[in-house]
């Protein structure tokens, strides 16, 4: 996006210059006596002319000015406002596109899997028919109590801490996520469920 806009500005500079060398009399109030202000006027009133800055300067309003007069409008307006104000709303919608579609596939990811282990709802809706895969994201692995885990043992002293905790909090400090039970979660049962990465 970055790189169109500067393109867009690109393109609006070089038709001011245009204008400044082969039109200032037809720029009204003298607004192309400099180049300096030739660039502000065709930025400000470019962008915002339906029809381009032809519609602006003198002959706007139909009147024959000319052959490059003609040719100086056409390309402005298809050039600017037609190309350029296409091709920065594609890229705006397609940004937005990818932004959803992201924002999808997380929500999508959320539902169909455990955040913190990571196995595949299906797996706990099989071994475990009574609670499934909602109690076990609501009883075992509560994204809530793992964030207040993680909370009371960075607040807690560090004498008062049992030895899991002391473990954990090691880990946190490290910067490290190896105490996250990942593709390993227990059951109703007492049994371990576990699976290999890429097996879902």
């Amino acid at each position: 996006l970055a790189s169109a806009a500067a393109l867009w500005l690109v393109i609006m500079y070089s038709f001011a210059i245009l204008g400044h060398l082969y039109f200032p009399q037809d720029f009204p109030e003298n607004e192309c006596k400099s180049v300096s202000t030739c660039v502000v006027f065709v930025l400000n009133f470019g962008l915002r002319a339906g029809g381009g800055i032809g519609d602006i300067l003198t002959g706007g309003g139909g009147e024959t000015k000319g052959f490059g007069r003609f040719v100086f409008d056409i390309s402005f307006f298809v050039v600017s406002t037609v190309v350029m104000a296409n091709i920065v709303s594609g890229i705006i919608i397609d940004a937005f596109g990818e932004s959803r579609e992201r924002r999808q596939t997380v929500e999508e990811d959320t539902q169909a899997r455990c955040f913190i282990c990571s196995i595949d709802a299906a797996r706990f809706d099989r071994a475990d028919r009574k609670g499934g895969f909602a109690a076990h994201c609501k009883q075992r692995h509560n994204l809530k109590q793992y964030c207040l885990l993680m909370a009371v043992l960075k607040l807690r002293d560090e004498r008062e801490l049992t030895g899991t905790e002391d473990y954990v909090a090691s880990q946190l400090q490290e910067g490290s996520a190896d105490f996250i039970p990942l593709h390993m979660a227990s059951l109703p049962s007492g049994e371990i469920l576990s699976v290999t990465p890429g097996d879902d």
